[in-house]
Order: C-alpha cells, then structure tokens, then sequence
C-alpha cells in the first residue's frame, strides 16, 4: 500500500513515514483489518489484543482535532475494527467468513441436509417432552461431534492439507444443535 499523503510504502493504519492515518481496506476482511493470521483456531485474547493495537491507533479521540478526513477515515477504520472483533470472537461466523467469504448465513436457502439429520433433531424434540435428560445428552453429545468434525476439518486446511468444502453443511448443523440446546436447557 502506498501512503496517500506522503507517497513512501506503507502497511499500516497509519503511515510510518509521515504519520498520516491510511484509508481503512477496501475490502472487509476482518483478518486484514485487525492484522491477524488467517486461521479458524485463534485464541479470543489474542483477537481483543490486535484489537485494542488497532483501536488506539485509529481511535475517533485521537484524531479529533485533525482534518475532516482524518476523522471519517478514523470512524471508518473504529467501525471495520469493531465489526472485525465481533467476527472473529464468534467461532461459527469465523468458520463461515474462512469458507464462503460472509460471516453472515444465507437469508434463505443454505445446504441440503441429510433426512437422517432431520429425523433425529424431530426425534430430539419429541423426546425433550418425555425425557429431557436424555435428550439434553443427546444433543450435547450430537454438539460434539459436529465440533470435532468442524475442528479436524480446519485443522487440516491449516495444514495445508485438507479444503473447506462441508464447513456449510457442518455450521447449519450446528445452528440447529444450538436451537436444540438452548430448548434443553444445556
């Protein structure tokens, strides 16, 4: 990236050479946007501290006695930041933005699910009315599973040796447990 002011290279929010606050990233990637490696298995503390780096750097307050520019382009990258933590934090939304690009879920439509899947999330919740213990197992074990699959899934892909194809089909599974479990009461 090139400094709009000074015109030297520049990888940061604000340039080295000059001190000018950059424009935030055309694209809105919240790995680019809070400087973190591209990876699903992130620690949440290191998340809050690109975070916090980024924020003091591009923070409103410290350029508010600077040019209208400066002061959007500081709003621009405080909302980026801020929408880059979110994401990141969720581990659901950060497995979805690593496979498709959007952290959000499709409005409509999605993966085709199995029958099998369907079947046993119906017989989940007839058996939450008869015997919520074993249907709060159930769905937590079911959790489980799904979570481990989505972790061996990018653990791979981190290595360098597997893809993300079926990370869809795992998350929509995982929106349905999430109902499930929240209906279980685990």
């Amino acid at each position: 990236m090139i400094c709009w002011q000074c015109h030297e290279p520049t990888s940061a929010a604000v340039c080295i050479g000059c001190g000018a606050l950059q424009p935030p990233p055309a694209e809105n990637d919240p790995y680019k946007v809070l400087n973190i490696p591209r990876v699903f298995h992130l620690d949440v503390v290191d998340i809050d501290n690109a975070w916090r780096t980024i924020s003091r750097t591009v923070h409103p307050d410290k350029w508010a006695g600077e040019k209208a520019v400066y002061r959007r382009m500081s709003l621009q990258w405080t909302a980026l930041a801020n929408e880059a933590r979110r994401i990141l934090k969720d581990p659901m939304s950060r497995a979805r933005y690593l496979s498709t690009g959007d952290p959000k879920p499709p409005e409509r439509g999605g993966p085709k699910l199995d029958n099998d899947f369907l079947e046993s999330m119906f017989d989940l919740q007839m058996m939450s009315a008869n015997n919520p213990d074993m249907a709060k197992e159930q769905v937590l074990t079911m959790w489980d599973q799904e979570q481990n699959q989505l972790n061996s899934m990018f653990r791979d892909w981190e290595a360098g040796s597997g893809t993300l194809d079926g990370i869809d089909v795992i998350l929509a599974k995982l929106q349905y447990l999430k109902t499930a479990r929240t209906q279980a009461g685990a």
